[in-house]
């Protein structure tokens, strides 16, 4: 069939691991995926360094690797200014949505993360993640807002306005309910968008799937203290049968509406694992004397000893009370420096002048800067190397690192400045946080009645391929840098030179003269 009547519909499961989907076709909970996955090609696909959703989702739309985008976290860090800057649209400079666009093709993107500001398309933009919320103008649109809106009132584009945790202690049904909310929602957006324009390709990403297992982890891993088969199943039945039809509805619409060849592709931008133990960088390097802490209390210090005096007297239920009590005094007797968000408030902390280096890190992988005294760099940088490769977990005698990469290793572009002199990979089970919090134990772990992140993000997603002349095999892996070339290809549209990805070859008969 004619490229100009090609269709395709992308479909995000964030944070989609095998693990979890095939154990709910196997509980017969995902009938319409397993059909995707048996009639379709399917496989792992590799996500980014780091595996985090900004990362993965700047590389899936440009075909460039996460560093190249100058995204590892949902910020960076400035090592010459010393400031941080939240990630967002405006850090992609060339997307395959603008390729597509300037060659007629109608898009629309619903809940896609890296979208926010939209820009202008042609087409449709309901922004995901990092979108500070509904009053901000999340939609391209303009008045696409509104609309939606009016359609769907309960619409959310984030899940800050709830507990996230999915622990005994909360009302774990109700969270599963409101993730399954999510997932209708999204999918009448997109119904929406089907029903009233012109379409050529459509994506939308589920992040309640990522949510959930975020915090729900330990019920669905058999060999986690939380697991419990009872509520596991009621997961399976609820959410995932949920999940499932509504895969179906949207790809069953898509066809009805557009009786033409039709591509689906099925991905995540990351896997999951269990979260065991995270290790507090901060502290490390303070330990070693290559990060110094300023004299006297700020924000996050005051929120820290409040917490230890409550936790010493054990004040039970009135510790909330009494912790913004001691808030209060101590912040009258101190200077403290104001902060909305915990990395910057670190970077408060820290004395940039007489510091060798500096941590980032919210929970993943973990990041260093060298911010001082540059002739001393490959000296620190073997030391921090043959320190960091050393550390073990005290309990079992497991590494804790994986594999560091420097930045000459993975990095030759413009902007030195924005990214880490080294990047620390953790072994599974394992986090790195960049913070300073003034202890000398480094290592702790996660806990199960506090945490909501029991579990965690690992590299490995998933990729299902679906559609007429789609082969029916197992793919070997392939990375989130290589869906914007296999885009562009389905539509017979040559390959930018300054693309890190390649075609992922899924028919018996693939334009060989696209670049592999």
């Amino acid at each position: 069939m004619s490229e100009f009547n090609r269709k395709l519909l992308i479909i995000g499961i964030d944070g989609g691991t095998w693990n979890i989907l095939n154990e709910a076709i196997k509980l017969k909970q995902m009938p319409y995926l397993e059909n995707l996955k048996v009639k379709g090609a399917y496989g792992t696909l590799i996500s980014t360094v780091p595996p985090i959703s900004p990362s993965a989702w700047g590389t899936i739309q440009t075909g460039k690797d996460a560093i190249n985008n100058h995204i590892y976290e949902f910020y960076t860090f400035n090592k010459k200014t010393k400031k941080f800057n939240i990630v967002n649209s405006e850090f992609l400079e060339s997307t395959v949505w603008d390729i597509l666009s300037n060659l007629g093709k109608k898009i629309a993107l619903i809940n896609i993360p890296m979208t926010f500001p939209p820009k202008k398309i042609n087409g449709y933009i309901i922004s995901g993640i990092l979108t500070p919320s509904l009053d901000s103008n999340f939609t391209y649109p303009p008045d696409l807002k509104k609309k939606i809106i009016e359609k769907i009132p309960t619409y959310q584009l984030k899940y800050t306005e709830e507990k996230r945790h999915g622990n005994p202690i909360y009302n774990t049904k109700q969270f599963i309910e409101n993730r399954i909310k999510n997932v209708k929602d999204r999918t009448k957006a997109c119904v929406y968008i089907l029903h009233n324009y012109t379409i050529d390709l459509l994506m939308v990403n589920f992040q309640a799937n990522d949510i959930l297992q975020h915090s729900l982890w330990g019920y669905l891993n058999k060999d986690h203290e939380l697991y419990n088969e009872k509520l596991k199943n009621y997961i399976y039945q609820k959410f995932y049968r949920t999940l499932d039809f509504c895969i179906e509805l949207l790809i069953e619409e898509f066809r009805r509406i557009y009786p033409n060849e039709l591509l689906t592709i099925i991905l995540s931008d990351h896997g999951f694992e269990t979260h065991q133990k995270q290790f507090f960088l901060g502290d490390w390097l303070h330990h070693k004397g290559l990060l110094t802490i300023k004299k006297g209390l700020t924000k996050l210090t005051i929120k820290r000893k409040s917490k230890e005096l409550i936790e010493k007297f054990h004040l039970g239920f009135i510790q909330t009370k009494i912790l913004k009590i001691l808030r209060k005094i101590l912040k009258s007797i101190t200077n403290t420096v104001k902060s909305n968000w915990r990395e910057s408030e670190f970077s408060s902390l820290v004395d940039m002048e007489r510091s060798l280096v500096f941590s980032t890190g919210i929970g993943l992988y973990g990041y260093i800067f060298f911010i001082n005294k540059e002739q001393y760099d490959d000296k620190i940088l073997k030391y921090l190397q043959k320190e960091l490769n050393k550390l073990k977990d005290p309990e079992n005698n497991k590494k804790i690192v994986k594999k560091i990469f420097t930045k000459k290793e993975i990095y030759e572009g413009e902007k030195p400045e924005l990214i880490p002199d080294l990047i620390i990979q953790p072994e599974r089970g394992y986090s790195f946080v960049g913070l300073y919090r003034g202890k000398k134990k480094f290592l702790e772990k996660i806990s199960i009645t506090e945490s909501e992140t029991i579990g965690k993000h690992s590299e490995e997603g998933i990729l299902i391929i679906n559609g007429n002349d789609v082969k029916s095999q197992k793919l070997a892996d392939f990375s989130l840098r290589d869906i914007t070339p296999t885009i562009l290809n389905y539509f017979s549209i040559p390959l930018p030179d300054n693309l890190d990805g390649k075609v992922i070859k899924y028919i018996k008969l693939i334009n060989d003269s696209q670049r592999e």
